[in-house]
């Protein structure tokens, strides 16, 4: 399929991927904190420039505060874009906990958020997930979320990226 018949298509800001249509889904393997911060920061300076809302889940070991540190050293905008609501960064525990757990409960609030961006004259939605803390019983409720989401927003304005320690319980399934 060539780019022109793909509904929209977006900057993903990962080296080596540049334009891909939304409802993309990337899963990153990452070995250490600067891996992390290396494909993430230009995620989502790429997202916030496409005016797309943007909501990074952060666990270990790049908690939300330092997300925040080291995306504001990278980008001078993330302050008001904070302040606008065109981007959030939280712990997982804030958002996931909150969220009642990996079920579809989460899924909906996506759904939600997708059109809630939409409306507010976003262009899409952009999310990522650092999955450190998925323990080996989480995976299989895991699994069916994502593909749930999958299902659900594939062609639609989200594009979406997971991050996966290389060598954690969640890589050895």
């Amino acid at each position: 399929m060539s780019n022109n018949n793909l509904p929209y298509i977006t900057r993903l800001g990962l080296p080596g991927i540049d334009r891909v249509p939304f409802g993309f889904h990337a899963c990153h393997f990452y070995s250490s904190r600067d891996q992390l911060i290396a494909t993430l920061v230009p995620y989502f300076i790429a997202g916030l420039r496409n005016n797309e809302r943007c909501h990074w889940i952060t666990a270990h070991p790049l908690p939300a505060r330092d997300a925040i540190e080291v995306l504001c050293a990278a980008w001078n905008g993330v302050n008001n874009a904070m302040q606008a609501g065109a981007l959030s960064i939280l712990d997982f525990e804030q958002w996931y906990e909150s969220s009642a757990g990996l079920n579809r409960d989460v899924l909906k609030l996506w759904i939600e958020e997708e059109e809630r961006a939409l409306a507010d004259g976003y262009t899409g939605l952009r999310i990522t997930g650092n999955l450190s803390f998925l323990k080996p019983q989480d995976w299989t409720a895991f699994m069916q979320y994502e593909q749930a989401v999958t299902s659900r927003f594939n062609g639609g304005a989200l594009s979406r990226s997971a991050a996966i320690r290389s060598g954690s319980a969640t890589t050895g399934r």
